[in-house]
């Protein structure tokens, strides 16, 4: 079994990197449900489709390029503004205060970022409901990384450059 890093094992580290869907909130939210609804519907009117042939079309992709906005902007030349715009228009008030959260996170020394690959928006709308925004001091996007999705190493070079990370002390 093996044991939780002591604290003087992470001493090093001064730099917080974290995804934010199903990761700063539980998946019980199900926010992401909205979203997969919102890809489907934009992608049976971008292209024509039923909602059953655009939700294959919209896992296809996932699997295939890593997010379906990669796979509609390499296979279909979509914008990906308006995907986003459309995508990340959902309710975020499924999500609330998080005071456990926010003391752990206030005991993390150093910088806190986000790296999603949703858009900044998003990431400020869900962190700002979560009551952590002021605790980041950055947000790596979709749009940062050049549209180039997680785990594409491409997106990680260009965010520890831009955000003047150091790979050795960050988690």
């Amino acid at each position: 079994m093996t044991r939780p890093p002591a604290a003087g094992d992470l001493a090093h580290i001064d730099c917080w990197i974290f995804d934010l869907d199903n990761t700063l909130y539980p998946p019980t939210v199900d926010l992401f449900r909205q979203i997969d609804v919102r890809m489907k519907a934009f992608i049976a009117r971008e292209l024509s489709l039923s909602l059953d042939d655009a939700f294959r079309l919209q896992k296809q992709y996932y699997r295939a390029h890593g997010t379906t906005l990669r796979g509609l902007m390499l296979n279909h030349g979509t914008d990906p503004e308006a995907f986003l715009d459309f995508v990340h228009d959902i309710d975020h008030a499924v999500l609330g205060p998080m005071p456990d959260l926010r003391q752990a996170l206030t005991a993390l020394p150093g910088r806190r970022l986000i790296y999603t690959n949703g858009t900044s928006r998003h990431a400020e709308q869900v962190i700002g409901r979560l009551g952590i925004a002021d605790l980041f001091t950055d947000i790596f996007d979709i749009r940062a990384g050049a549209y180039l999705p997680k785990p594409d190493p491409a997106p990680y070079d260009k965010m520890v450059k831009t955000l003047d990370i150091t790979p050795a002390r960050a988690a």
